[in-house]
This record gives structure tokens, sequence and C-alpha cells, in this order.
């Protein structure tokens, strides 16, 4: 893959090649992180209660698991152009903040994903996943949600949830709670349903509680980084809200003009919107209260409170002028989210992104040629008949009415129909 797009990149629009491949960096990142475990992991030993320290040794274990095999699988990425610049955010921010001397250790790691966001895992490291770049209005947004990030390690967040997580389930509470469920004899799944969701939900209010420590730590370190911004933290939150709502859709026009080749028209059939009635959800109430499980507060409310404990004044004037680095920034991210969908093997989702771009850029060479390469890969899981493993099946309520008709109109074509369109984007 990445043979392919260095030469295709030769000849497109100044986007930058991305090497997935670099063994070096993965092994290097490897090494890093292993050397954080240890510490980690001498600190959970310590407990002095062999059940607790079982079951938190066992949860770390799980969380450095899956956070290696991101590692061996091209999820972080390499890349100066990226690398350095969120490094100089972090040596500012630490510069500003000689208090808080952990923040000079922060590793920070630029990350492949669907959907915008950013994230710590403890150890000092801090991930920015790349569709977030491109949905953020400035780089002071930017750098405040990197000042939450590195707030939830200073206030070592995941090291304490896995320990109070281990402390609470081998409590005491939870011990004979479980004991007198076994002994009724009545209404003993009632009984068990509702113990479970006093479990859920109190791990989740810690969760809230974590993120409204996090919002307040963050805001001293960007206070104290980027002086007279203020007003920028209240905006970042707000737009949160916002952060996964569609900005673009295709058009029966779109369709059109991206899918008519010289031997094949354009079919209106393909656009069968009737063919999704058979995924309808459940609109019901549920078992869950879902508003009470959101990890994240609303972020209104995180906002507003937030506004009122600093006593930000929101009408104030900011620096919003994006550097020329961070415009340039944005605009390679668009095209590497793209290249992410598909590194990741959401060929589906590639392929809409790719078309969003397409309909605007109808020259650009790098996005005629992921347009192509994800047209054969589903064209291949066609052929096996695994195309639900690599294209979404329409969801009304997690996913945009444009990207649901594009899912349901990838499925009404046929193989030939595929392959026709494949050819046209092949010359």
């Amino acid at each position: 893959m990445f043979l392919f797009f260095t030469s295709v990149v030769t000849i497109a629009q100044n986007i930058i090649v991305l090497d997935t491949t670099n063994k070096e960096f993965k092994t290097n990142l490897d090494k890093l992180y292993a050397d954080r475990n240890l510490k980690t992991i001498k600190n959970l030993q310590s407990l002095p209660d062999k059940k607790i320290r079982k079951q938190a040794l066992a949860s770390y274990e799980d969380l450095s698991l899956d956070f290696k095999q991101k590692i061996k699988k091209g999820t972080f990425i390499n890349e100066s152009f990226y690398a350095t610049y969120l490094q100089n955010l972090i040596d500012k921010i630490s510069a500003s903040n000689p208090a808080f001397s952990d923040v000079n250790n922060t590793t920070i790691l630029l990350s492949f994903s669907e959907s915008p966001n950013a994230y710590a895992i403890g150890d000092h490291v801090v991930v920015i996943e790349i569709p977030l770049l491109n949905k953020l209005e400035n780089e002071y947004e930017l750098a405040f949600i990197i000042c939450h990030e590195i707030s939830h390690n200073l206030l070592k967040h995941t090291y304490n949830t896995i320990v109070n997580r281990a402390s609470f389930d081998n409590s005491a509470e939870v011990k004979n709670q479980t004991k007198s469920i076994k002994k009724t004899k009545f209404g003993k799944g009632a009984l068990a349903s509702n113990f479970l969701k006093e479990m859920v939900y109190t791990n989740r209010k810690d969760k809230r509680r974590n993120e409204h420590q996090a919002d307040s730590l963050g805001t001293i370190l960007f206070k104290n980084t980027f002086k007279n911004n203020d007003a920028i933290v209240v905006q970042t939150l707000k737009n949160l809200e916002k952060l996964d709502q569609a900005t673009d859709s295709l058009s029966i026009a779109d369709y059109t003009t991206l899918f008519t080749t010289k031997k094949q028209p354009f079919k209106n059939e393909w656009i069968n919107t009737s063919e999704l009635d058979k995924y309808k959800y459940d609109k019901t109430s549920k078992f869950w209260n879902i508003d009470s499980l959101r990890t994240h507060p609303d972020a209104i409310v995180r906002a507003n409170y937030i506004q009122n404990h600093f006593k930000i004044d929101t009408l104030s004037k900011h620096n919003n002028v994006n550097s020329e680095i961070f415009t340039s920034l944005k605009f390679q991210a668009k095209y590497h989210y793209v290249l992410g969908l598909y590194s990741m093997e959401n060929y589906g989702k590639s392929l809409y992104e790719s078309l969003l771009i397409l309909k605007n850029q109808p020259e650009n060479t790098f996005v005629r040629a992921m347009v192509k390469s994800n047209l054969e890969k589903i064209i291949e899981a066609q052929k096996k008949y695994e195309l639900n493993k690599y294209v979404d099946n329409p969801n009304f309520k997690n996913y945009s009415n444009s990207y649901n008709i594009f899912l349901s109109f990838i499925r009404e074509l046929r193989k030939s129909e595929l392959q026709e369109i494949l050819n046209h984007y092949s010359t």
C-alpha cells in the first residue's frame, strides 16, 4: 500500500505521504511504552489486597495489550510534519507550567481513526486522532484539547479508575449484595438487573467527574500558556457537541456525475431509499437511561461550568487567526483521514469520504486513486461474500442520512456495474 500511494502522491496536490511501515518507529514506540508499563506494574504490585491487586493488574494488562496491538498494526503515524508541530505545542505548555513538571514527559501520538477524537491512556501518553484535526476551527482549540488530555494523565485518572474498579468489585458491599441475590427465591432477575444498573451508573458518574476535573486543570494549563485566549476554552467545549455531525453530503446530482461512465449511465434505481426500511431500529424506551450513561457530561454543561468557575468573558477578543502550518495541517488531515479509513479496512467509509472530496476536486489524482483502491477492495469482498466485513450496514441511529443512502447504493450495484465504475476510475 505504501509503495502504491508513494507513486500516486508524486503527481497529487502537495499531499504528504504517510509511511505506515516504519519498523524503527514501531520498535522505539513499543520499547518506550514497555518501559513505562514496568513503572505502572510495579505500583500495582504494591497494592496490599491480593484480589484487588490481581484484578487491577489484569485490567492494566488488557489496556496495554490493546495499545501494543495498535502499534503493531500501524495505527500510529510517524510523520515529522505533524510530530514537530504537536511536540512544539507540548513544549510550550510545559514551559508555561513549571508547577506541573510531568507535562514534559508527555508522548503525543497521531493516530488513524474512524471518528474525531483524542484520548489519554495514562503513562503520559496522549493520542490525537487525524479526523479531529480537520474538525477544529483553530489551533487554540487543539491546544486546549491537548491540555485536557494531559490533565487526565497528571491526575492519574486511568490508574485510579483501574484500582477503584478493582476495589469496588472486591468490596464487602458487592460481595454481600451478590450473596443476597443468590439466596433470593423470587425476583432474582430484577434484583440482579437493578444491581447491575447501580454499578454501571456509578462507573459513569466517576468518569463524568474525571472529565470535569480534566476540564478544570486543562483550563489552568491553557490559561498559563495562551494569555488572553480564555474564551477559546468555552468555545472548544461547546464545539464538542457537533464534532460528529456530518457537514457534507452526496446529492443525486453528485451520484450522476461521479458514477456515469461512457458505457454505463447512472441509473436512478440505484438510489433505492425504500431498501433502507429494512434497517429500522427500535425507538422504544430501553432498560438503560442513555443520558445517564454518557461517559462525557453534556458539552454545554461542561462549558457553562468552566465559564462560571473561571469567570471567563466569552465576548472578549481572542486570537483565532490560524498559522500557516495549522492551515496546512488541516488540509493534510482531510486526505489522511481517507487513507486511514482504507488502512483500517473500512473501505465503504473511505470510498464515501473520498467521493465527498472528489465531487469538488474531480481532477485530484490522490482522491481518484483512493476511489479506485476502495472499489477494488469492495469488489473483492463482494466476490467472497464478505461485504459486511468492509462496508458498514445502514444505521439510522448513528449515521447521517447521506451515508445511509450511500451504503444502500453500494449494495444495490451488481458486480458487473461495480466493475464498470472501477474501470472508469482506472483510466
